[in-house]
């Protein structure tokens, strides 16, 4: 009997401490999740802060990257970046407002700003027109009347001469008509394919005199196999005779014009630098204004670049310029290639 009552006391210590572990692990168990639940929902709530930031900040940068597409549109006159914008918050709506806003306050005073300079082109051709076309007149009817008045008293020698500076200032108002004619024509003349280096060539027998004289030292790089082009002979030598010439006023005591050509594939440039005075920036910014001259008065219309400027577009070409004071000046003109095949 002692042994059975040992016995059953020792299955009752034993389950007694089961018990006791058993109950130790489950409040063990307990007071980790009590201590795991805060981490875990400070974890949560942080994610869930970061999410909502990140979806915040993509929105924000959604409509500064809006701001800026649609300021360089605005910038270059491409209204349509304005339309990308297509959220209905009251920040995109109010942005996309702004952005009308200002397209349409930039466009009309891009008209206004457009018939101001048409005024200003209308009063600066009138006033040329007058000026170059008013010293002639004035010269030709001074000298008419000293011929009416003292015609009977003058020797024939000195009426031929009053005559022939009629006939010289008639000329004259007539080159400033005709150069007035070709500045406003638009002609439409059939183009042909042509060697810009029989271009320069034959244009440089025709000054080639000329420029000698004036002790001008012509230097040509014209290499060979430089690809046609598509254009009017007559145009593109009224062209180079121009630069020509207006490089040679501009060596007055003599220097070296050099002209040089190349082709890159897609056009063919040539380059027309003299040793003369060079120009100024604010020279530079106006010599394709027309009848904006630096010649004294009677020695040009102030329309011959404005006239290159012209032809060179209706043929499709450039033309720039670098000038320094006292180093010369470089004309550089492009004209497009025409391709292998292709009808001139």
């Amino acid at each position: 009997v002692a042994d059975d009552t040992r016995q059953q006391g020792t299955l009752l210590v034993e389950a007694t401490q089961a018990l006791l572990k058993k109950k130790k692990q489950t409040i063990h168990d307990a007071l980790n999740r009590i201590l795991f639940m805060p981490l875990a929902v400070s974890s949560l709530i942080l994610i869930l802060i970061t999410a909502v930031y990140i979806w915040q900040a993509r929105k924000m940068l959604g409509r500064l990257n809006y701001v800026q597409r649609a300021a360089d549109g605005v910038a270059k006159g491409d209204y349509e970046a304005i339309q990308h914008l297509t959220s209905e918050d009251p920040i995109s709506v109010m942005m996309r407002s702004a952005f009308r806003s200002m397209a349409a306050q930039l466009d009309e005073r891009q008209e206004q700003l457009v018939e101001a300079r048409k005024l200003v082109s209308i009063g600066t051709l009138t006033s040329g027109i007058a000026h170059e076309l008013n010293n002639p007149l004035n010269n030709v009817s001074l000298t008419a009347d000293t011929l009416l008045e003292e015609l009977e008293d003058l020797p024939e020698e000195e009426v031929r001469e009053l005559l022939g500076d009629i006939i010289n200032e008639t000329g004259r108002a007539s080159e400033v008509v005709r150069n007035l004619l070709d500045f406003s024509r638009d002609e439409e003349r059939p183009l042909a394919r042509l060697g810009m280096a029989n271009v320069i060539r034959q244009t440089l027998r025709l000054v080639g005199n000329q420029l000698s004289l004036n002790g001008i030292k012509v230097e040509t790089d014209l290499p060979d196999g430089l690809p046609d082009i598509r254009g009017d002979m007559h145009y593109l030598q009224q062209v180079f005779i121009n630069l020509f010439l207006n490089a040679d006023q501009a060596m007055e005591r003599g220097g070296t014009l050099s002209v040089a050509a190349r082709g890159d594939g897609a056009s063919v440039c040539v380059d027309v630098s003299d040793t003369g005075c060079g120009m100024d920036k604010d020279t530079l910014s106006r010599i394709f204004d027309p009848f904006f001259t630096t010649k004294p008065v009677g020695k040009g219309t102030g329309l011959g670049l404005s006239i290159i400027y012209g032809i060179l577009k209706k043929h499709g070409g450039a033309i720039d310029v670098h000038s320094e004071e006292g180093k010369g000046t470089t004309f550089t003109v492009c004209l497009p290639v025409l391709a292998d095949g292709e009808d001139a």
